[in-house]
């Protein structure tokens, strides 16, 4: 109303049959069966669907959360006001996997770093996006299955492994870590103002994994949010049920769509900078195949050498600006949204 839109949710709401294919949609896309019994928690946006995961786990004996240090900036920064705020219930540990590092072995090392600080908490939850960012990497299944299961037996502790797909939403994660580790409780996490609402409402959402232990946090999830009065509004799901169809079709394109703007990128610099090898960090090929289709990718340009002091300090902004020349690519951190353009971003790091 204020944005002199007319407010039309009250008038317009989803039918039954709608949402409950959207819900069905998205235990698809995260590779779990249908189950009405355990519908995905869905949020007004992404943070009060981890807040309300989060709190719920507080209240339950406690939690260790272990998390990349380059997780997303509004989770990391959630997690760290409620460690803030509930100490005694709450820990925030992180896992380093800039750059070279390998994944799985950065998760191993956090693991066994937590499990000798003989934690009180009764849960334990890797959160882990994958791919991540900025570096796009996948872990291997079948190695992340084998480390939270010895990990649980060794400590005792509830482990409850959360997945954010925003990145790759139609990955169907759950089935694949189903298949390495039954016994894990999982969960998936979608930011549903990206890909799967083409941009058109904010959103969040959590789907179960296979297990009763994940239906049944999954329903004490949706109690905390109903508490928060967090949920979804009707104008939103209107939005979602709208908009959610053929979105792994449209992730598939726009990865194919990134696969040729990075190759073409790589090439360029290697023409203009002296045959430079520039890396890209992107889904490999074989993770695409299996379902990883992140339409995103990050590099470093290459420094100038011999610059005049301060050249190379502006170069990545120097870059964005001249991207900003050509209407399709806008400067933002932000991506998914099916509108035609490209979403661009620079950040100076230190040589």
């Amino acid at each position: 109303a204020y944005a002199g839109i007319p407010v039309t949710f009250d008038k317009h709401v989803a039918d039954d049959n709608s949402k409950n294919e959207l819900y069905a949609h998205l235990q698809e896309l995260s590779g779990t069966a249908t189950n009405s019994d355990a519908n995905p928690v869905i949020c007004t946006s992404g943070l009060p669907t981890i807040a309300s995961m989060w709190f719920t786990l507080a209240a339950e004996g406690g939690t260790d959360i272990l998390m990349a240090s380059t997780s997303y900036g509004g989770s990391s920064e959630l997690t760290d006001l409620v460690s803030l705020k509930a100490p005694g219930c709450f820990s925030k540990h992180t896992f380093d996997i800039t750059g070279t590092k390998d994944i799985s072995n950065a998760i191993q090392t956090s693991l066994d770093n937590l499990a000798s600080t003989n934690s009180t908490h009764k849960h334990t939850v890797l959160f882990v996006e994958i791919p991540t960012n900025p570096d796009m990497k996948v872990p291997e299944m079948v190695d992340l299955g084998k480390m939270l299961t010895e990990y649980q037996k060794k400590t005792q502790k509830k482990v409850v492994l959360l997945v954010d797909t925003t990145f790759a939403p139609g990955s169907q994660v759950l089935r694949k870590l189903q298949e390495v580790a039954p016994d894990i409780t999982s969960m998936v996490f979608i930011s549903l103002s990206k890909s799967v609402s083409r941009g058109t409402t904010t959103g969040g959402c959590l789907v179960a994994g296979h297990s009763v232990e994940a239906a049944a946090l999954l329903n004490r999830i949706r109690g905390t949010s109903q508490m928060l009065d967090t949920g979804a509004t009707k104008d939103q799901i209107v939005f979602l049920v709208s908009n959610h169809k053929n979105v792994e079709t449209r992730c598939a394109n726009a990865y194919n769509n990134a696969r040729v703007v990075g190759d073409a990128l790589c090439g360029a610099v290697k023409e203009f900078c002296g045959g430079y090898d520039m890396p890209l960090a992107f889904v490999s090929r074989a993770n695409a195949d299996a379902g990883f289709t992140s339409s995103t990718f990050s590099f470093n340009l290459p420094a100038i050498e011999n610059a005049e002091p301060g050249v190379n300090e502006y170069l990545a902004q120097k870059y964005i600006d001249l991207l900003r020349v050509h209407a399709v690519f806008k400067p933002c951190v932000s991506f998914g949204q099916d509108n035609g353009v490209v979403y661009a971003t620079g950040t100076v790091v230190s040589p």
